[in-house]
């Protein structure tokens, strides 16, 4: 079967479930939308008469992005993105998917693969599971400016500095944060008047310091925020 139809044939089955939810289909960007967040059903990868699908989990915050535009218009700018995985599942104490792991512990995500003999139906039931129990969970924390800074900053200001210091904990946070997280981590924290912002700040200075491809970025974000009285 052509590869295309698979997709189309894929995207279909998925479309019963997300109009329950309100989601509109974008088909040229192969996204379920809804308001702010979106569901990436795009093909990953193509092998002989398979395609295989990684779903990722989309938020664009307006008024995130808003700040991000002004500073970096030449950016596709987005708040964050999240694959459907264990980790994510683990954020929100559901332990269903620990399957996706590795046998080295490697989160790999889920991995749907689709032939012309796949049963699409099992592929969404499965897939839809995993939204009841931790997409629309994450969606609905990451709904506000306080909840996207929460889910974000908890990991740099809610551990004592000796374990923020431990190399097993840095390894976290690698696995984490990238600049995408930082900068949406910082803006929210701005927005939201963060409790804690001094010592927030301190903290992802003290980590990402002589990173030049974040602190750049990260610097840039304060001054305008600080220059807009934003805090």
């Amino acid at each position: 079967m052509d590869k295309k139809v698979l997709r189309s044939n894929v995207h279909k089955e998925l479309m019963t479930f997300y109009s329950e939810f309100n989601f509109d289909f974008i088909k040229k960007m192969a996204t379920f939308k809804r308001g702010e967040v979106e569901v990436f059903w795009g093909v990953a990868a193509k092998r002989l008469e398979h395609i295989f699908f990684t779903p990722d989990l989309i938020i664009n915050n307006i008024e995130i992005t808003n700040v991000l535009d002004k500073l970096f218009p030449d950016r596709v700018n987005t708040t964050f993105v999240k694959v459907q995985c264990r980790d994510l599942a683990r954020e929100f104490n559901c332990y269903d998917y620990d399957h996706y792991a590795s046998e080295n512990d490697i989160d790999l995500g889920a991995y749907y693969s689709v032939d012309e003999s796949t049963d699409l139906k099992k592929i969404v039931t499965d897939h839809s599971d995993y939204m009841h129990k931790v997409g629309f969970p994450f969606f609905e924390q990451m709904s506000t400016i306080s909840g996207i800074s929460e889910f974000i900053n908890k990991r740099i200001t809610d551990v004592e500095i000796d374990e923020f210091d431990s190399p097993e904990y840095q390894k976290q946070l690698d696995k984490f944060f990238d600049r995408r997280e930082v900068l949406s981590g910082v803006i929210s924290a701005y927005l939201s008047k963060h409790t804690e912002l001094e010592k927030l700040m301190e903290r992802y200075r003290r980590k990402y310091t002589g990173n030049d491809y974040i602190m750049g970025d990260l610097e840039k974000v304060v001054t305008f925020l600080t220059e807009n009285e934003v805090s």
